[in-house]
């Protein structure tokens, strides 16, 4: 606790009324009570001779005692000592009367009167009652502090009282020495104990006196002495010295404190923890009954109260102001300064780091000072200046170089702390020469020679190997048949000549890079399959190419009357708004002339589609349009695929068998939950039902540890829903039980079920990044079609917006890609790949694509290749 500073607390007056009972007043009401040190005063019960019960008498001898049994008076306990054959002389009486309890407070000394008797007579010689003597009486064992008053033992004429003690009335007996010894007949004799203290630190004590003795008598040769102890009951005396002491330390203490620095609570707990302390009372406790075990409560509560009243001034909280340099200022309460400093308030934020030249910035920081003055922390503002840090070497004002003619850019060093600029260097970029692309022409003679860069083009003779292949462009004139190479490499090199105006910047290096690989296997091949393998690889790379602009073409068919609405040139990757004028029984999207059809979701008059492709948009419109007097009736299939919309008239009833209910891979025919349905001028749902007809060991397994036993089976396409999956985790797709072999990260804690025998649901905690597997696949077969159906799903992390999804297959050496224009709102889609029955295809693999934008980058993502038989 801080030093208290010398200052009179005006209006701390005595009191008799207990902390406890104080009201919790403002600090000036409070105070102190005055402390007084308590004395015992029990006495034990009085004589009844009543010459001899003088109360004042006995209070001269008895002082600080706390409990006795009685008062010393007349002894008749028999008590004999003898030796056989000879005289006996008896000691009879106890020297006090069981246990005792005194009270040292440092002050008056404790005391009390002791006495005993001697009594004897002298039978086997004939001598009748012989003279007895007492020789001497003294204190024996560890007396710890214990000590006789008197050096002589007084008394002789049969009462032990306060007369005899105090004066000496009659015959003595000496303390230390038998020369010492008078004769006394019959004789009692008395004395005071005390206790004087000494280095008595302890909580109590409990002393066991004994009392040594020589008695006997003196009758000729028959003269004998008799020696021995008596082992007397306990005496317990109560340090409440103590207490006095502590007590008289808090009063000098308490004569200079100043209470307002003090928080009012803090300091009134003080003063009751003290008002408690100063009215312990020693003398309030029942002492007749098991004296060792009160002493000892009694010591235990004066420790208690002197302990709150230590914890209480420990706790003391300072009232500390931390003032800020706007003005502001916060009062903090705590027990020093370390804890004030601890809670103190937020300093104000310190300015931001600028650039102050010499390599040097610039700050202002605000502290507090590590001591108070009056208890007052003062902010201090100081400007700091430090050595700049250099940051990474970046580059600025770059001008690319040209094949022939330098560039340049300006190499920077900026500080990383406050952006300063350090330093600028410009460095040339050299001129690049010409980097040249070798053409096949198909000519025996010479080939293409064009600058990547477009800065020359020409031609140049070929330039074979050994086996008559040109190193440069490829040009073949050996045995193997090169003829779908050249015309493949033909194409490619009209692509590489005049692509990077038309396409995309991505996909047209992708192109090249893939380009360079099928050249480099073609330049190597040593057999025709090699040939064969570069071919498809140059074929197949075609897929990648994207065009920088597309073009869309709007198409109403009205009855089977085409008529286009409109033909519009978009960018790649651009959303394109289609508006209908009319109601529509349908859309459809195609692209790859006609190769791929789509049909949408919806039968809304606009829909939005993200072009890639030139494509086909194509809106089936009907005459029926809802009034008020019709209902606008909406066919859902499963997962609430709309399937169809019907308009009828008020009061008239619509059957729902006009509408074909979808048929469901896996599931039997399905029906409408209404037969018919009547026009109300009200919008009106009619879903289709459907029954399952997977057999129990073609459901989906999928494992995931919420489920009981782990697992739980689902037929396909049914919702599944992770019971109890902690929202804040991601959790993923795996194909393995292990969870290593991952298909994509899941948007949500549902999905639907796939068609595959396992699937395996974990939680993911890997980066957070763009995934897309192959979820599922199967085939089906109609009397005129088979089929091979991939179910695929892909996750896009946070601010990435998609472009283009679909499947990527590859069948006899020769790649496409399938666009997909519906997917649900968790990233899944199916894509169904159709060939005849009469077909040789046997089979086709397939990889799901996702093609999407972040950060300004745009990315083509693939799946693991999956062969799915048809």
């Amino acid at each position: 606790m801080k030093k208290f500073i010398k200052k009179t607390i005006a209006g701390l007056i005595a009191g008799v009324m207990a902390v406890s009972s104080m009201p919790f007043t403002a600090l000036a009401a409070l105070s102190v009570n005055d402390f007084t040190v308590r004395e015992a005063t029990a006495y034990g019960s009085f004589e009844s001779d009543s010459d001899y019960n003088d109360e004042d008498h006995y209070k001269q001898i008895y002082k600080n005692v706390l409990y006795s049994p009685s008062k010393m008076g007349t002894c008749y306990t028999s008590g004999a000592v003898s030796a056989e054959g000879k005289d006996k002389v008896y000691l009879t009486g106890k020297v006090y009367y069981g246990n005792t309890v005194l009270l040292y407070n440092g002050g008056t000394t404790p005391a009390m009167g002791v006495g005993f008797a001697v009594v004897g007579y002298s039978k086997p010689w004939n001598y009748g009652y012989g003279n007895v003597r007492a020789f001497r009486c003294n204190l024996s064992g560890d007396t710890q502090g214990i000590t006789l008053r008197d050096s002589k033992w007084h008394g002789n004429d049969g009462r032990m009282n306060y007369t005899y003690i105090m004066f000496g009335q009659g015959d003595t007996i000496g303390t230390t020495s038998d020369s010492e010894c008078v004769q006394g007949e019959k004789g009692y004799y008395g004395n005071v104990l005390q206790y004087t203290g000494g280095d008595f630190t302890a909580d109590y004590k409990k002393i066991n006196l004994g009392f040594e003795y020589v008695v006997g008598t003196n009758e000729g040769s028959h003269q004998t002495h008799q020696t021995g102890t008596i082992n007397t009951a306990s005496i317990y005396v109560l340090n409440y010295k103590k207490l006095v002491d502590k007590a008289g330390d808090i009063k000098k203490e308490l004569a200079g404190i100043d209470t307002s620095i003090y928080e009012e609570t803090s300091l009134n707990n003080y003063y009751n923890a003290i008002n408690n302390m100063f009215a312990f009372n020693p003398t309030s406790y029942n002492y007749s009954s098991d004296q060792e075990g009160t002493v000892k409560t009694a010591a235990q509560d004066m420790n208690r109260l002197m302990t709150a009243v230590d914890t209480a001034k420990s706790e003391l909280k300072i009232k500390y102001t931390f003032v800020k340099t706007d003005g502001t200022s916060t009062e903090v309460d705590a027990v020093n300064e370390t804890e004030a400093l601890a809670n103190k308030p937020d300093n104000t934020a310190s300015t931001q780091k600028t650039y102050a030249g010499e390599n040097q910035h610039k700050w202002t920081e605000y502290t507090w000072p590590a001591t108070a003055t009056d208890y007052t922390f003062t902010e201090q503002a100081s400007d700091k200046f430090e050595t700049c840090t250099e940051g990474q070497e970046t580059e600025e004002n770059r001008v690319d170089a040209t094949c022939t003619v330098n560039g340049s850019y300006d190499k920077v060093v900026k500080c990383s702390v406050c952006g300063g600029e350090l330093s600028r260097t410009p460095v040339t970029i050299p001129a690049t020469d010409h980097t040249y692309i070798y053409t096949n022409t198909d000519s025996a003679d010479t080939h293409n020679v064009t600058c990547e860069k477009g800065d020359y083009t020409g031609t140049e003779p070929h330039d074979f190997d050994e086996s008559g292949l040109c190193k440069k462009c490829g040009y073949q004139k050996s045995m193997l048949d090169y003829e779908a190479w050249n015309k493949a490499a033909q194409e490619s090199g009209t692509i590489l000549t005049s692509g990077a105006s038309i396409y995309t910047a991505e996909s047209f290096n992708e192109y090249n890079e893939l380009y360079k690989s099928a050249v480099e296997v073609r330049q190597n091949a040593a057999t025709q399959e090699d040939v064969d393998k570069a071919t498809a690889m140059l074929l197949s790379a075609k897929t990648v190419l994207r065009k920088r602009s597309v073009t869309v073409t709007l198409v109403y068919d009205n009855d089977g009357n085409e008529a286009t609405h409109e033909t519009k040139t978009v960018a790649y990757g651009d959303t394109y708004d289609a508006v209908s004028d009319k109601n529509v029984e349908k859309w459809t999207v195609s692209t790859d002339d006609g190769a791929t059809t789509t049909r949408l979701n919806t039968y809304d008059k606009t829909v939005s589609i993200v072009v890639t492709k030139d494509v086909v948009i194509k809106a089936y419109q009907t005459d029926e349009e809802q009034t008020a007097a019709s209902s606008k009736v909406t066919f859902y299939g499963k997962n609430n695929v709309v399937v169809a919309v019907k308009y009828v008239e008020k009061g008239t009833t619509l059957a729902t068998a006009t509408v074909g209910v979808p048929e469901i891979p896996f599931y039997g025919t399905g029906k409408w939950d209404k037969e018919t349905v009547t026009g109300t001028g009200s919008d009106i749902s009619v879903k289709a039902v459907y029954e399952t007809t997977q057999a129990e060991d073609e459901l989906c397994g999928v494992h995931y540890e919420g489920f009981e036993n782990g697992v739980k089976k689902y037929s396909y396409d049914s919702y599944v829903y992770l019971t109890g999956a902690d929202t804040t985790k991601k959790y993923a797709l795996y194909s393995d039980e292990a969870r290593t072999k991952l298909l994509t990260v899941l948007n949500g804690i549902d999905f639907y079920a796939p068609k595959t025998d396992n699937i395996y649901v974990g939680v993911y905690t890997g980066e957070d990044k763009a995934s897309i597997g192959i979820t599922g696949s199967f085939n089906q077969r109609t009397e005129t079609t088979k089929s091979a159906v991939y179910n695929c799903k892909f996750y896009l992390p946070e601010n990435a917006t998609v472009v283009e999804y679909g499947l990527e297959v590859t069948l006899n050496g020769k790649t496409a890609r399938v666009k997909a224009e519906s997917k649900s709102e968790r990233n899944e889609y199916s894509i169904r790949l159709n060939a005849p029955v009469s077909s040789s295809i046997t089979a086709v693999d397939g990889r799901a694509y996702v093609t999407y934008t972040l950060n300004g980058k745009t990315t083509t993502l693939y799946s693991e290749t999956v062969n799915q038989a048809l």
